[in-house]
């Protein structure tokens, strides 16, 4: 009986002609928040994963996605695209940051795993606000990370995957 019920729904959607190819119908999801960040979660979809990314956002399906990069009380100003380069990405052991910043200053990362909590913390003294940084994400468990970067009073948040 399921079945049927799951034949039919998935053929009325088809027939609506609002799909698109990598639609997905999922069977449950839900919304957590963890160390002050707000991440949406769904079960049930495809196994094939695709990852969308636009000016300010990025979309991977199935995986916890932050909604706020950091919970604060004040306007943050956000470290805009181009500005930081973070290679490889995904990367088995060495991620590289490449700043472009136009002048040196203070930037402090940190790694935070699945669960919020965080794995990695470092601080980097750039005095010139362009010179490559590296960290070593080797010793982590593979899955998805998100890279919290703090530079002057600009910051913005990346996910990070670590494969083998």
């Amino acid at each position: 009986m399921i079945k049927k019920i799951k034949i039919i729904a998935l053929g009325l959607i088809l027939l609506s002609g609002s799909t698109y190819a990598q639609s997905t119908l999922n069977a449950a999801g839900g919304e957590a928040t963890i160390n002050g960040n707000t991440y949406e979660y769904s079960l049930g979809e495809m196994t094939l994963v695709s990852t969308e990314s636009g000016s300010n956002i990025v979309v991977t399906q199935g995986l916890l996605q932050p909604s706020r990069a950091f919970a604060s009380n004040t306007a943050d100003v956000i470290i805009s695209q181009g500005q930081l380069s973070i290679y490889p990405n995904p990367s088995a052991s060495i991620v590289n940051m490449q700043p472009q910043f136009k002048q040196g200053g203070n930037m402090h990362i940190q790694l935070l795993n699945s669960a919020g909590q965080v794995v990695l913390k470092e601080s980097y003294k750039l005095s010139e606000g362009n010179e490559k940084q590296q960290f070593d994400i080797s010793a982590f468990a593979i899955g998805n990370y998100i890279l919290q970067v703090n530079y002057n009073n600009s910051r913005n948040a990346y996910k990070i995957q670590k494969i083998q």
